[in-house]
């Protein structure tokens, strides 16, 4: 597909080719026994909304987004176009759905790597939505009174205006010593993995 890209061209939308392959990598259009549950209008949602943080060290979640559009870039688009990135829509804000991908394949990688269970990055994307609440929102129930529901979530997370136990949050933890409020959202990820026995 990207091979048919027009070459050097300013005005093609990279960003949606590469955040449609992102869809793809993060199951949105999941299959599973009962059949076919699709979350692409939830995606897209999360999508145009733009990440931002209140805690300086989060800045890692960003710069982590920035860097999978970077290597996408270089593997898909660089070998047949050289335009630079910089001078197309890859280099717009991130987004909230990109945040949380790029975190998931993180705690895939960096983590919870383990060969005898395979690659689990959307495993565990579908175990922050299903924290957040928004593995509810499939296509099929999904409707525009749900947008602002969204929306004040995604606001609420970013803002660190959840309980201090993290609920309400990406980690709501049962039993905890600080306020999940002021502790970045990696060592957030790390005490639930911790109290949960995840492996």
């Amino acid at each position: 597909m990207v091979q048919e890209i027009e070459k050097n061209s300013s005005n093609e939308n990279y960003l949606q080719i590469y955040l449609d392959e992102l869809f793809d990598r993060m199951d949105i259009g999941k299959v599973e026994e009962n059949g076919k549950i699709s979350y692409y209008r939830l995606a897209r949602l999360l999508t145009s909304i733009e990440f931002y943080c209140v805690i300086d060290r989060d800045t890692n979640r960003v710069f982590d987004a920035y860097s999978f559009r970077e290597k996408w870039w270089n593997e898909n688009i660089k070998p047949y176009n050289s335009l630079p990135m910089d001078e197309t829509n890859m280099s717009s804000s991130v987004s909230l759905f990109e945040v949380l991908s790029a975190l998931s394949i993180r705690m895939e990688n960096e983590i919870l790597q383990s060969p005898e269970s395979g690659n689990r990055e959307n495993k565990w994307f579908w175990m922050i939505m299903k924290n957040i609440g928004w593995d509810k929102y499939t296509d099929d129930s999904m409707d525009d009174s749900d947008v602002n529901k969204i929306k004040m979530d995604a606001f609420r997370i970013m803002d660190r205006s959840y309980s201090e136990n993290g609920a309400g949050g990406l980690f709501p933890l049962a039993k905890t010593t600080r306020d999940q409020t002021k502790v970045e959202i990696w060592y957030q990820m790390a005490e639930y993995i911790e109290e949960n026995n995840i492996t």
